[in-house]
């Protein structure tokens, strides 16, 4: 396995936290997979319909603007074409920079169950 591989793993892990969902969930449509789920979502501006519902419950703007933020960093390491994701260095700074930002809490993620 590549890096690039390594990296696409990794923002399907983003997306099933986000979601809730495994990769590839009865529930995300035939033949479909987390991340063209997510994407889709994502095209039709629903993408707070992709988070858990235990994530968004309480959760308040700034804390879903990061969220919205970690499921952009996951998309771009699902990107189709390998090429076309970042590197681990670079995935590494873009989350530390949502990390920076203030109101940042691990509470909201707790367990959530797959499904």
């Amino acid at each position: 396995m590549s890096t690039k591989g390594d990296v696409y793993s990794y923002g399907v892990l983003l997306l099933e936290v986000l979601s809730g969902k495994r990769p590839a969930s009865s529930d995300l449509g035939i033949q479909s997979t987390l991340p063209t789920w997510v994407r889709s979502l994502k095209a039709k501006k629903s993408e707070c319909s992709v988070f858990h519902h235990s994530l968004i419950r309480g959760a308040n703007h700034s804390q879903i603007a990061q969220m919205k933020q970690v499921l952009n960093i996951g998309l771009l390491c699902t990107a189709a074409v390998p090429e076309e994701r970042p590197n681990v260095l670079e995935v590494l700074k873009l989350l530390k920079g949502i990390a920076e930002t203030k109101d940042v809490t691990l509470s909201a993620v707790g367990s959530i169950p797959l499904k």
